[in-house]
């Protein structure tokens, strides 16, 4: 069986597994237990582990993680969505029920997704959130939703005014605009801000929904898509693809295959990139010293993160520290950092935390070092930002489980395997 935690770094009052509001004192280093352990400031608890997931006999292990502002959701092998956190617009839990999920709950998917699942060819590959939304993706094809609608950020467009949904519902116009595309055509990036939604087909085609009140979306207008829209504004050269796509709270972000980075919408902070604080309807090349080969984009934050195809260099703009910086600038990272680490960074509102090597997490703006997993013989295998927490699963590197967990995704053709495991 493969071990897994999950890791909350911040405010993890809000998930602590109990219905006590306090929490104990912290030691100074990781204890190792098959329960709960604790971790040093930040606030920091390894609050789950797979063994709740095995009421049912079966072998189960969490294939996805995603963070919605208060609450966190994961999927498992299968098919079985489970959240914990606040859920005030039914992101987790129905109308019927408390806000508060102070322990794990399996969500309820609802007749029609049930329905499709019913077929054992049929898997859940994506799970994306945005503040107060969950967005599931079946077999990269069809879509849904369900929590805050307000800005018709779930893209389901119905005739009614209705602000939340307790269900997941079909998104149905985006399926039907699917339906018309070539057979093979999927879904191959989906990502969500706090108030607005993107979708990448066949990496050539963007759809976007949601807030529009910063031009987020790329369009000239201040009015919200209640659907998942086809953005013709950005143009790439011939040949040139999506690579990837990052929202953030009211900014989006898309990285091409050939290394470039174009940023739209609000633009208080500086997360554009461009030297100015005026947001944008129209998108802006980002002028950097190196081709990109990733983006990190806090789904809830104003900033935006690149990363050189190397691996060397880390840029960033937007809220990376007092100053709010306008332009695209290094960022320090600490001294043991060598060429030969793999280093990923992730933020929590104006916190900004680096990771190398999967094993070990520093605060880049006091440079300490809070939490190395090494002395485990643990690493990260997968990393997400909230709003106030950022959380990530935990697994031993011992026995190879990584490698095994690696190849039973696989076998269940999830569409996110390299994502989650860029070393594989």
């Amino acid at each position: 069986m493969v071990e897994q935690h999950i890791l909350i770094f911040g405010d993890a009052l809000r998930f602590y597994p109990t219905k006590n509001d306090r929490f104990p004192s912290y030691p100074s280093q990781v204890i190792q237990s098959k329960t709960v352990s604790h971790l040093p400031f930040p606030t920091a608890v390894i609050c789950w582990n797979n063994e709740l997931l095995s009421e049912r006999g079966e072998e189960e292990y969490i294939t996805h993680l995603a963070c919605g502002e208060l609450f966190i959701v994961v999927l498992t092998n299968n098919n079985r969505l489970l959240g914990m956190g606040y859920s005030a617009n039914c992101e987790i839990v129905d109308a019927t029920m408390n806000y508060r999920v102070s322990e794990w709950i399996e969500v309820k998917l609802g007749e029609k997704l049930s329905e499709l699942l019913y077929d054992p060819m049929n898997r859940m590959t994506r799970l994306v959130c945005g503040g107060e939304c969950v967005f599931v993706v079946v077999n990269d094809r069809w879509v849904f939703s369900r929590g805050s609608n307000g800005d018709g950020q779930l893209g389901i467009n119905e005739p009614t005014t209705r602000d939340r949904w307790d269900v997941f519902t079909p998104v149905y116009e985006f399926m039907a605009s699917m339906n018309g595309c070539h057979e093979s055509s999927r879904i191959t990036h989906m990502k969500a801000g706090h108030f607005h939604a993107g979708i990448v087909v066949d990496q050539r085609v963007l759809f976007m929904t949601g807030s529009n009140s910063c031009r987020q979306l790329g369009t000239p207008d201040y009015e919200p898509k209640r659907r998942f829209t086809r953005i013709t504004s950005l143009v790439l050269d011939e040949g040139e693809l999506i690579n990837d796509l990052g929202l953030g709270g009211a900014h989006t972000v898309v990285l091409t295959t050939r290394g470039r980075v174009f940023t739209v919408g609000w633009n208080a902070m500086g997360e554009l990139g461009d030297g100015t604080k005026r947001q944008r309807s129209s998108w802006h090349l980002l002028d950097l010293p190196f081709h990109v080969s990733k983006i990190f984009i806090d789904a809830k934050a104003n900033r935006t993160i690149v990363m050189s195809h190397d691996g060397s260099q880390f840029y960033g703009s937007g809220t990376i520290d007092a100053t709010n910086q306008t332009n695209m600038r290094p960022l320090i990272l600490p001294n043991d950092f060598t060429a030969g680490h793999k280093v990923e960074v992730q933020g929590i509102r104006s916190s900004l935390y680096a990771v190398y090597d999967r094993s070990v997490v520093y605060g880049l703006s006091d440079k300490e070092r809070y939490v190395d997993l090494r002395p485990l013989n643990m690493a990260i295998t997968h990393l997400e930002s909230g709003n106030l927490y950022m959380v990530a699963i935990v697994s031993p590197k011992t026995h190879s489980p990584l490698s095994l967990l690696i190849d039973r995704m696989k076998d269940h053709r999830l569409s996110d395997v390299s994502f989650l495991f860029s070393d594989s």
